[in-house]
């Protein structure tokens, strides 16, 4: 099993002696004191789970290097040696400290002998007993097939058995003592379930057409039926988008006259002489990238630098891919050309090839979220949580320049229950490149414009979801059902909203359950689960490219409908 995030144990000659090491690249780092981070930051950050392996830091890139498994640290008393248990004493374990046990201290389940091995599993044992003398290497090398299928049970064991949030704190897994965990199935991992679900948007949309090819052939009359049906729902879909993208645009046109500086500045006066004042608003922005254009990153930059709250508020996180050739010296030029526009920038590197992962840019922002946690841990436990605002952005977002004083003038005037469950959205405008692009990629730009509109402007007929570049509370982003961004897909912009939606069913369901039986009758007359979780437009709009091929006319079209 692997962690979600970077190792910060740094090995030192002394067993037991570790160090938290800094991760990013910072402009204006300040050291994180994370031991004064209250709860709701210490889930998050603690749920990386050491599991013993050493690591090294590299301190241009924050990375983390392990260790070479042949290299083992020196040990003063030589290896291990295995210790004899009671044969009740594995009985005595509760399960929930056993769940939580880190992988460095393994109790046989088959055998009552306690082994203490490197977290690196196997590999770094095979290391370490190449390095011992040849009658303990004999000893212990036929216990090495049982290490392997004891440390794959243990991985599928700790998914599927709950534990209690005092027994996960008391252990250090900051997951666990969020409350028991629902099993989860990722779309990423092999079987016929999740393909199931990947295909599934694809056999509604082709199967609709094939059905009606079907009913063409064998009842005319039928044809005509579905054939009328399909058309009052497309007519109606298509007038709600003519009527509403006018609403949405008139919204745009009249908040943007509004001086939301002053407006926020006065909110923020109002709200520190009442009981509702509870600290200043604290902006991450977030700007996943990979091999994109500097100076287009730069434009990102300064477009951002130009909001009034940039000096006093706003912290960015360049969100660089390891695997990108140059990103480090990319990022540490963009960092010296922007720091002095900023309360601090920092980049992170996400590096490649984590089990479980898909590289995209839903994965990027999950690393780059939680290096923002580490970083600023310590100004973040001073603030309440509904008060720090995350937003995330594409590379080439060009927010309006009074967008982050809507989302603070937002923060000061709603209460905490309300910014919660609430994720803001920008009219997106994919309009910088319109007369670059050809006419059927352009044509596709309009049409989401009038989808993206008029979908914020009427969410009566149907909820909207949030699209490419939107913000949310940490209450909300480190809510234990949401825990971040998932790493198992790409786009991460529909899916956030999703996850984030049934994490406010989930809380309902749960405190409805809270004290009650499984068989009790009781709760299934339980008051419904409903939806919390709104998407509030912000009538600031935000411009973006459309995908743009310099191969030619036909490859961005490829790119564009892939």
């Amino acid at each position: 099993e692997t962690d979600e995030g970077p190792k910060h144990s740094q090995s030192t000659e002394s067993e037991n002696s570790t160090a938290l090491a800094p991760a990013p690249v910072s402009a204006n780092a300040s050291p994180a004191a994370s031991a004064n981070a209250s709860p709701y930051l210490a889930s998050a950050c603690s749920r990386d789970g050491d599991l013993g392996s050493t690591s090294e830091t590299s301190p241009a890139r924050g990375a983390m290097r392990h260790r070479p498994f042949g290299k083992p640290p020196r040990m003063k008393d030589g290896p291990p040696r295995p210790n004899r248990l009671n044969s009740g004493d594995l009985a005595e374990t509760p399960a929930g400290s056993f769940v939580n046990t880190p992988i460095g201290k393994i109790t046989s389940m088959r055998t009552p002998v306690s082994r203490d091995v490197s977290g690196e599993s196997a590999d770094m044992l095979s290391g370490y007993l190449r390095n011992t003398p040849t009658t303990i290497r004999r000893r212990a090398s036929s216990e090495l097939s049982w290490l392997e299928d004891t440390l794959q049970e243990i991985a599928q064991v700790r998914r599927r058995i709950p534990t209690t949030p005092l027994a996960a704190s008391a252990s250090g897994d900051g997951d666990a003592s969020a409350g028991p965990a629902q099993p989860q199935v990722s779309l990423s991992e092999s079987g016929w379930g999740p393909r199931l679900c990947c295909m599934i948007p694809g056999l509604c949309l082709f199967g609709c057409i094939l059905a009606q090819l079907v009913i063409a052939v064998i009842s005319t009359e039928s044809f005509l039926a579905t054939t009328g049906v399909l058309t009052v729902y497309v007519f109606t879909w298509t007038t709600n988008m003519a009527i509403f993208s006018a609403v949405g645009a008139w919204r745009m046109r009249r908040d943007a006259l509004k001086d939301w500086h002053r407006m926020a500045e006065e909110a923020r006066e109002a709200g520190a002489s009442s009981s509702r004042g509870k600290g200043e608003v604290m902006h991450i922005v977030i700007l996943p990238n990979y091999k994109e254009d500097e100076d287009m990153l730069e434009e990102t930059l300064t477009n951002i630098a130009l909001s009034p709250a940039a000096r006093g508020s706003i912290r960015v996180v360049l969100g660089m891919e390891e695997r990108e050739v140059g990103a480090v010296e990319k990022a540490e030029r963009l960092i010296s050309r922007t720091k002095h526009l900023f309360a601090d920038i920092i980049a992170a590197f996400h590096p490649p090839g984590r089990l479980g992962e898909l590289a995209g840019k839903s994965s990027n922002s999950q690393w780059a979220y939680r290096e923002a946690l580490r970083q600023y841990a310590d100004q973040i436990s001073k603030r309440d949580p509904s008060r720090v605002i995350i937003s995330v952005g594409d590379a080439d977002t060009m927010w309006n320049p009074q967008y982050f004083d809507a989302l603070t003038y937002e923060a000061h005037t709603k209460s905490a229950e309300e910014l919660a469950w609430t994720i803001w959205q920008p009219p997106m405008l994919l309009f910088r490149n319109l007369f670059a692009v050809p006419g059927v990629t352009r044509l596709s730009g309009f049409g989401t414009l009038l989808f993206e509109v008029s979908g914020l402007a009427n969410q009566g007929l149907c909820p909207h979801f949030c699209f490419s570049s939107y913000s949310l509370t940490l209450n909300l982003a480190n809510h234990h059902k949401v825990r971040g961004w998932d790493t198992d897909v790409i786009a991460e912009d529909h899916h956030m909203f999703v996850k984030c939606f049934f994490a406010a069913l989930w809380e309902q369901v749960e405190h409805q359950c809270e004290g009650k039986p499984r068989n009790d009758k009781a709760t299934s007359s339980s008051a419904p689960a409903v939806g919390k979780v709104r998407l509030q437009p912000i009538y600031l709009p935000a411009e973006g490219y459309l995908v743009e091929s310099s191969q030619g006319y036909w490859q961005s079209v490829w790119g564009r409908f892939q």
